[in-house]
């Protein structure tokens, strides 16, 4: 039954990795001669008109279109939230993806029909940053406020995702809490291993692992692409080539329905912990079978509910941000992860 269920999620799970915060003047007392009445009385009219405006801008509905690379259990979850930060300001969110996930040439075209529907908000997901240059500028010199996701893209106007650091800390939290004081061999599966914004976090949970298990030892670094069945056979290869490995962290959400599916081909539940990331459906199935030990979750909702507030306070309140907003990951164990997609309305049957 467990190779059953492994292998449906190997089908159908699409990824995002992830592998993300916020940021008088006094009188005289003496009287003003009476020549000075008259333009004193004529500059508080700008002041009740920028108040009119402001008002204006408050009340007047905006735009949010939200580019994903598909439509799972994560992007699902970010709607939610810009969703619940819409209905506090009047806004409207709308969730678009291309017919075959990650497909750049439709994101693109997707981000331009967005722009042609009177977007004041786009927030997207950019794997390739350059790919996306011009549809983005596009877009900025029309007026759309342009918020990227997860993954930085510096032609953005902001980005919101993980904090990258922290996250980094919490697998190398997670895995020492998991494995206990059974001796630390870990491999680390990426996306890609050329990936400089996996670095982000693989760089910090080396450093935090040093300083939690200093004996701990780093066996090897793979990649995925991206991918559930390449993620098995790739662990297959390294298990082979390191049989002393005990354990695995996978930044990558395929990667670590990958890493489940080898536990499970293998027979080592129990012998051979994976710290899976995120908290999709098949990533929580396999913490309740045995073949993921522990999960570092990306607050997708957050993701969601913070963007359209940050987009909120430029737009409306006309605040400058820091380009860069994190958001806390959470560590979540087997124990409570049924309760979790109970609470945030995950589907396990999916």
């Amino acid at each position: 039954m467990r190779k059953n269920f492994l292998k449906k999620a190997a089908v159908g799970m699409c990824v995002i990795t992830m592998l993300a915060a916020l940021t008088g003047c006094g009188a005289k007392n003496e009287p003003a001669p009476a020549e000075s009445a008259a333009p004193q009385e004529e500059e508080a009219e700008p002041e009740e008109s920028e108040a009119a405006e402001s008002t204006a801008d408050a009340s007047e509905s905006k735009s949010i279109y939200i580019i994903a690379p598909e439509t799972g259990n994560a992007w699902v979850r970010l709607k939610q939230g810009v969703d619940a930060a819409c209905a506090e300001y009047g806004w409207e969110g709308t969730l678009t993806a291309p017919t075959q996930p990650y497909d750049p040439v439709e994101m693109a075209e997707l981000c331009g029909t967005a722009v042609n529907a009177g977007a004041d908000v786009i927030m997207i997901f950019t794997a390739d940053t350059e790919f996306f240059k011009d549809v983005i500028e596009e877009a900025k010199d029309r007026g759309v406020y342009m918020i990227s996701i997860a993954k930085p893209n510096e032609y953005c106007d902001l980005r919101v995702g993980t904090d990258d650091v922290e996250m980094g800390q919490n697998f190398a939290e997670a895995l020492v809490q998991a494995m206990g004081d059974t001796p630390i061999k870990v491999i680390e599966m990426m996306s890609d291993v050329t990936s400089e914004g996996q670095m982000g976090q693989i760089t910090p949970f080396e450093e935090k692992l040093k300083e939690l298990a200093p004996d701990a030892e780093i066996v090897d670094r793979i990649d995925c692409d991206y991918n559930t069945a390449t993620a098995a056979d790739n662990m297959s290869a390294v298990y082979g080539a390191h049989p002393e490995a005990n354990c695995v962290i996978s930044i990558d959400g395929a990667g670590a329905v990958g890493c489940a599916t080898f536990v499970n081909e293998k027979d080592l539940e129990g012998q051979f912990l994976v710290v899976g990331v995120d908290d999709d459906a098949a990533v929580i199935n396999c913490m309740l079978e045995g073949t993921i030990g522990i999960t570092v979750v990306n607050q997708w909702y957050e993701y969601g509910y913070q963007a359209t507030q940050f987009a909120y306070q430029h737009l409306v309140e006309g605040k400058e941000l820091d380009f860069n907003q994190g958001v806390n990951s959470l560590i979540l164990t087997p124990d409570k992860a049924e309760a979790y997609a109970v609470e945030n309305n995950i589907d396990l049957n999916q």
